[in-house]
């Protein structure tokens, strides 16, 4: 794995547990009177909080006798220059483990400051004493005006509007009046509540009481903004309720409730969030990844009444602390949305202080009756004599946030693909090595400048992390306490700087540092949103960078109250708070700190997918998703949550293997892409090892996508679609535009089908009269009676069809010798007639004509049979006997080999005639070669179609495998010499995409 891809979810989780990983030396600690009599016995370590002019200290005396420890004391002494600046004294707790702080003012340029803990025994007397330095220094971050704060609407977001009671900003209107906070939502055209979103209280006496407002007060806050404020009284109790909407639709309240005169008691005190059925279909929940997918939390909800989902049943759990990790409380979820494919609304909560809830309670819950979707949010579920205010922030978001790029289809992360259409733009991906890391600048700006010029991109950007993944620059060494890492960080190992990091190291002429692979946590407070935003402004002003990819998980907890994490519970502890909203607010920063240095304003941020609806997602233009390691078993509904529209960024898909690698085969990917390619993915981040990401590629191409005719249709509202089965797991979703279409057609069923779909109103969108049908992966026609289309699709498995009004000049059967012989046979299975060739082959090296036959593959493999000709000095062909020796690392599979010496390749039939499921090595390419004297690295294709399985051989039950090998790396993408020679399958597709780049540009 690179650099970039080093942490899965549960890894990168347990480094946020952890809090650390990387060192570097605070000084070699003071050098005491006493020496060695007292400088054992006990561990002393500091974390200085540069901004806040203060340090933590932790001193571990456990390993001391605890004879020793009672009624021992701490005495820690802060000095620079000699000169005292603070001290305290207290007593050490019977365990000997102690975590202060302690203040000393401003933190001077260039100052050293000596911090020195002895530990006294009850007499008074010193017993042990240790010392550790620390020298401040500002940074130029510092120094630098603030980036990304300026008080200016950025497109493509407008400024809100007031209007009445209610004010909209872009694709959103909130409506407020007397009987709620908000009467109606309106995204996307419609109102989605049931009726208004209220406070309801339950007071001691057990009488229900529906919280009534006076008239809401709305007024302008700057450019971007809107204040809001409004009051709301009953049944003794006052909440005052005060607002601001910021332009990207994020609504944040403080909600100040209390006795609106003598004390009352409240048993409950909920905010309801009533949604209209039709519109509250979806729900996507903060939740934990760690048993698979959380199928309640975020997809379909379902359809029966009663309790649907709530924060106490599936709570969220990540928090961290400087120590050790620790578990939260409460519940309340830092966000959860509901709703549908084209809108809905975002509840979000950085924390539950001032909340009374009972933590064996949900603190949020979804429930379904007859008429509503009810989204119920507690302040009170804990019964509480409320004498004095409390305050609870909490915030509404609604979707969409905006619209997709115009031109998204046509974004791409690589040159090659991102070339092929005129108005498509190619983004530099985060492999490339000027990319990371993000805020190390062990990467100069000329280094990165300059390596942007090389590449040419029409995009490019840096590599970043809700971590900082700073470790080791200078400013981390700063501020890598205050950033939220453990005191102890930079007193652990590290590997060396790799090989590849030394080349970019060497070519920036920067010195190496070890510490800049550590992946370090940092909580997003004022200095750590400051320096990433300044860092970010610089290198997009003066080095061309135009975003930013985002990395990891941005709602985690942590607790350290001075940087503003973490409350005191009532029962004295701290409790967790969560980063959602500075995480957004770090993500606004990037987002107009890339327009203020007059990069696009777009994508600005490119998200990994953590979840859809956390309310910085607004501010990203494009979303890396599918960094899963059991892609396959994805739920639909959670892909097409992720993939909704209405978040308003481009989605592309990193193509994630199994944590087994036995797993990593056809049918695994298949599976996936009968999912994705029904949803609009058009883009890659990485592409999956048996290659289906180009032929989606190459039936997009030859649909030809840059074109404002295009319209898409997903299987979930599909106005093409008449019908499709058998069965409702028949899935299609469509492309049309002026004289074609481009289905999917997708068999999630658990058994293979003939399928039959039928269209209807093409002539709306623009492709009347398409009447000839063809797989787009290997050109074969599509029967078609009665204008029903019918097809055979495997079992969780899919197909590609094109359709125009005239036959397609670049049809199969008329690239191949003698095409009146090949019929339309969409209807059979393929592979039964691979599996026969490979059987045949076994015994002998011609192809018999094969009854019951898949005619165009048959001629596939007698054209790819006639290269290889018997009278040819460069052949050779070994049999089953023959090649019985060679080691395929299974002695039940079988194989027949041709090998071309002259064009250094060679043809091997894999066959298993076994019941169960057989895996092969790579290796087997080697030995094959070794046997017949042939050397070099040899890659496979498949025989038939041409794509590749890079990483594993696989040979289903009683099935064929035929692939070619090659040495020629250089004719990869291109239309292969041999048996790939243009005329074949591959590239016949490859034929007609090239006609479209010259023809329709």
């Amino acid at each position: 794995m690179s650099t970039q891809e080093r942490f899965s979810r549960r890894k990168f989780m347990q480094a946020v547990a952890l809090a650390g990983g990387g060192t570097l030396a605070m000084g070699a600690g003071l050098q005491v009177a006493d020496g060695d009599a007292l400088s054992g016995g006990f561990a002393f370590h500091i974390g200085p909080y540069p901004s806040f002019g203060s340090f933590d200290y932790m001193i571990d005396a456990s390993s001391r006798p605890s004879a020793s420890r009672r009624k021992a004391k701490c005495h820690v002494q802060v000095l620079t220059k000699g000169r005292l600046l603070a001290e305290q004294t207290v007593p050490l707790p019977a365990g000997g483990r102690l975590l202060r702080n302690i203040k000393i003012g401003k933190m001077e340029d260039g100052a050293t400051y000596d911090v020195v803990a002895e530990i006294q025994d009850a007499q008074g007397r010193a017993v042990g004493r240790q010392g550790r330095s620390f020298t401040r220094y500002v940074m130029p971050f510092e120094k630098a005006p603030p980036a990304g704060l300026k008080d200016k609407v950025h497109p493509p977001f407008t400024a809100p509007v007031i209007q009445g009671n209610s004010v909209s900003c872009l694709l959103r209107t909130y409506v407020h009046g007397t009987d709620g906070l908000l009467e109606k939502f309106i995204g996307a055209e419609q109102n989605i509540l049931a009726r208004p979103i209220t406070f309801v209280a339950r007071i001691g006496d057990g009488q229900s009481v529906t919280l009534a407002g006076n008239k809401p007060r709305l007024g302008r806050r700057g450019a971007g903004s809107v204040n809001y404020r409004q009051r709301f009284t009953g049944g003794g109790m006052t909440l005052e309720l005060r607002g601001i909407l910021d332009y990207d639709g994020f609504y944040q309240f403080t909600a100040v409730f209390g006795p609106q005169g003598k004390a009352v008691e409240v048993r409950e005190l909920r905010m309801e969030i009533p949604f209209l059925p039709e519109y509250a279909t979806y729900i996507s929940a903060a939740a934990n990844f760690n048993n698979g997918w959380p199928r309640q939390s975020i997809g379909k909800m379902a359809s029966a009444l009663g309790r649907l989902w709530d924060s106490h049943t599936f709570p969220v759990e990540w928090e961290t602390n400087t120590a050790e990790p620790i578990r939260r409380q409460g519940n309340m979820p830092p966000f959860v949305w509901l709703g549908d494919d084209e809108r809905g609304l975002c509840f979000s909560c950085a924390s539950e202080e001032g909340a009374s809830n009972d933590t064996g309670l949900p603190a949020a819950a979804v429930d379904r009756t007859a008429d509503v979707v009810m989204l119920s949010v507690w302040l009170v579920n804990k019964p509480v004599e409320l004498g004095t205010p409390r305050k609870f922030q909490f915030a509404l978001q609604g979707s969409p946030y905006k619209p997709v790029a115009a031109n998204g289809r046509l974004w791409r992360n690589e040159r090659t693909a991102g070339s092929t259409y005129k108005n498509g733009l190619h983004f530099r991906g985060f492999y490339d090595p000027a990319v990371y890391p993000a805020y190390g600048r062990w990467l100069t700006l000329e280094y990165e400048r300059k390596n942007i010029l090389i590449d040419g991109h029409n995009r490019s950007g840096i590599w970043g992390s809700a971590p900082s993944e700073c470790a080791g620059t200078p400013e981390y060494r700063q501020f890598y306490y205050e950033w939220g890492s453990a005191m102890d960080l930079y007193e652990k190992d590290v590997p060396p700087v790799p090989a590849e990091l030394l080349e970019r190291f060497k070519a920036s002429g920067v010195r190496p540092n070890r510490f800049v692979n550590t992946e370090v946590f940092s909580n997003t407070i004022d200095s750590n949103r400051n320096y990433r935003a300044w860092w970010f402004s610089e290198a997009a002003k003066h080095a061309g960078v135009s975003y930013i990819y985002q990395d990891n998980p941005t709602y985690v907890y942590a607790r350290r109250p001075l940087p503003a994490y973490g409350y005191k519970r009532e029962d004295g502890g701290i409790e967790p708070t969560s980063m959602v909203w500075k995480s957004r607010q770090m993500q606004k920063r990037f987002f107009q700190a890339v327009s203020e240095a007059g990069q696009p304003s777009q994508p600005a941020v490119w998200a990994n997918m953590i979840n859809p609806a956390e309310p910085g997602r607004a501010f990203c233009g494009k979303a890396l998703d599918g960094e899963y390691t059991y892609s396959d078993d994805i739920p639909m509904d959670y892909i097409r949550v992720h993939l909704s529209k209405q978040w308003g960024f481009v989605v592309d898909w990193l193509c994630q293997q199994p944590t087994n690698p036995a797993n990593t085969t056809r049918a695994y990917w298949r599976a996936l892409f009968s999912q994705l390619c029904l949803l609009d993915v058009t883009n890659f981040s990485r592409p999956d090892t048996a290659e289906n990401w180009k032929f989606w590629y190459n039936a997009l191409d030859v649909f030809w996508l840059d074109d404002p005719s295009i319209h898409w249709h997903p299987y979930y509202n599909n106005a093409t679609l008449a019908a499709a089965g058998p069965g409702s797991e028949i899935l299609v979703s469509t492309y049309t535009a002026r004289g074609r279409v481009l289905a999917t057609i997708s068999n999630r069923n658990e058994k293979d089908a003939v399928v039959r779909v039928r269209f209807k109103d093409l002539g709306h969108w623009g492709a009347g009269g398409v009447k000839h049908f063809y797989d787009a992966e290997t050109a074969g026609e599509i029967e078609v009676a009665d204008g029903e289309l019918r097809l055979f699709i495997g079992a969780r498995n899919y197909r590609l069809v094109l359709g125009f009004p005239e036959p397609w000049a670049y049809a199969a059967k008329n690239r191949l010798p003698n095409p009146e012989r090949i019929g339309v046979q969409s209807t059979l299975n393929s592979q039964v007639t691979i599996n026969d060739i490979c059987r045949h082959l076994l015994r002998g090296r011609h192809l018999p004509r094969l009854p019951g036959a898949d005619r165009l593959v048959e001629a596939w493999a007698q054209d790819i049979l006639r290269e290889l000709a018997a009278n040819s000095s460069d052949v050779t062909y070994l049999d089953a006997r023959a090649t019985s020796g060679i080691d395929l690392g299974d002695s039940h599979v079988q194989c027949s080999v041709f090998a071309d010496r002259r064009r250094s390749f060679f043809l091997v039939g894999f066959y298993n005639p076994t019941g169960v499921r057989r895996r092969l090595s790579q290796q087997v390419y080697q030995h094959i070669a070794a046997k017949l004297g042939m050397s070099g690295e040899f890659l496979p294709y498949d025989a038939i179609s041409g794509r590749s399985e890079w990483s594993e051989i696989h040979v289903p039950a009683h099935s064929g495998h035929w692939e070619v090998a090659y040495t020629d790396r250089s004719d990869y993408l291109g239309s292969r010499r041999g048996v790939f020679r243009v005329g074949t399958m591959m590239s016949n597709i490859n034929a007609a995409v090239e006609h479209n780049k010259r023809t329709l540009q």
